[in-house]
């Protein structure tokens, strides 16, 4: 269906504003720091996730220079009389008058704070009521330029989160990245396989989903495909991993839960533990049958036989 191709465009400044501070560089959980100007080609791209998207305006406004222009002056149109003296005001740094009234126009102050700015502290703090001097013209706010109509975002780059030649063994486990809602592996793919996973945030996903989702390939524990544990209830301690039984480790291994680094080190450290080569117990040697004794030769019946004594019953008489 091409309509479930189709990437929307990413507008980071609220409805209806404009970038006032390309420039100006943002940090955003998740992605690297880049300019607002940088943010704003990615969300034109089709970059930018619409969960993402969603939260980027209410961050990067007073950075980006979102908000409306507030016009700070005085109230007569002439100049500051002292743009250097300092204005501190509820919910901004202290700043000079001259600074206040900059940040004004390129949109770096909220439009409810610019609201409650009280126009007798500028009139006083910026010596608004010195004698009038000729004065150029009060300044205008810069018109915004019209806002283009959207145009389709081209189709993004499919992303997959195990990284190349990897898949997920565990499609069903849970991933909580900060910011964000809970997502399963298996959903988060789906959204990398359309294409709505930025190329920064892409490159950095194997290395956060890698364990959770099991990506790594299948690894025998034992060493050995043919080897399993022989103690599977006994308890194996290994170093930067929680406590487990040798059971639990080996099922670990199977779903793809441990890094190839880990795979190699795991025999040597459990193999009396886990009982991953048992000993055979010790072959005992055959028991000769027994010898019989030699028998002596003598006369009688047969050469070499001595025949068996023959009891024969007397009748004589008694006395």
């Amino acid at each position: 269906d091409d309509d479930d191709d189709v990437v929307t465009i990413c507008k980071i400044c609220p409805e209806d504003m404009e970038v006032g501070l390309p420039d100006a560089v943002v940090d955003l959980p998740g992605m690297p720091p880049m300019t607002c100007a940088e943010l704003e080609s990615m969300g034109d791209a089709g970059d930018i996730s619409e969960a993402v998207c969603r939260r980027i305006p209410d961050f990067v406004r007073d950075t980006c220079g979102c908000n409306p222009p507030c016009l700070i002056a005085c109230e007569s149109g002439r100049p500051f009389g002292n743009p250097d003296a300092i204005v501190d005001l509820p919910g901004l740094p202290p700043m000079t008058c001259e600074d206040l009234r900059v940040d004004g126009i390129l949109g770096r102050i909220p439009e409810e704070k610019c609201e409650a700015i009280p126009e007798s502290v500028i009139e006083d703090v910026c010596e608004c009521n010195d004698p009038p001097t000729p004065t150029p013209p009060p300044t205008r706010a810069p018109t915004p330029p019209p806002t283009p109509p959207p145009t389709p975002a081209p189709v993004g780059t499919p992303c997959d989160i195990c990284g190349e030649d990897m898949t997920i063994g565990i499609p069903g486990a849970i991933i909580e990245f900060p910011g964000e809602d809970p997502i399963s592996c298996e959903d988060l793919q789906s959204i990398g396989d359309r294409g709505d996973i930025a190329p920064g945030v892409c490159a950095r996903l194997p290395g956060l989903v890698n364990v959770i989702c099991g990506c790594n390939p299948p690894c025998p524990v034992c060493g050995d495909e043919d080897l399993m544990v022989s103690f599977p209830d006994a308890e194996v301690s290994l170093p930067g991993m929680d406590d487990m039984t040798c059971g639990e480790l080996q099922d670990m291994g199977y779903l793809g839960q441990l890094t190839e680094d880990q795979c190699e080190r795991v025999p040597g450290l459990i193999d009396d533990v886990c009982g991953c080569n048992p000993t055979p117990p010790p072959t005992r040697p055959p028991t000769p049958s027994p010898t019989p004794s030699p028998t002596p030769a003598g006369k009688g019946v047969g050469k070499g036989v001595v025949p068996a004594p023959v009891c024969v019953p007397s009748y004589g008489k008694k006395g």
